[in-house]
């Protein structure tokens, strides 16, 4: 889904590099839309994040992509 003009993670060592430190359930998925539409959309920003990233689980990326805020502002 991704397109050739979007930035890319580098094989996601930065990213895996947070996940080892703090975990899924310290890390909350974002992105600066104002800045990011020219790039791709912002399905495709997500789909970067959950289908590219081979190192998570999908109980990580449940966790990143809202379970972990929720959690941290007690909408639970």
């Amino acid at each position: 889904m991704c397109v050739e003009n979007v930035v890319r993670f580098d094989d996601g060592r930065e990213v895996k590099r947070v996940f080892d430190a703090y975990g899924p359930q310290r890390s909350c998925w974002g992105t600066d839309l104002t800045n990011s539409y020219a790039k791709a959309s912002y399905r495709q920003w997500i789909s970067q994040f959950t289908e590219e990233l081979s190192f998570l689980s999908e109980s990580d990326k449940d966790w990143v992509m809202g379970r972990a805020i929720v959690a941290r502002l007690k909408w639970t």
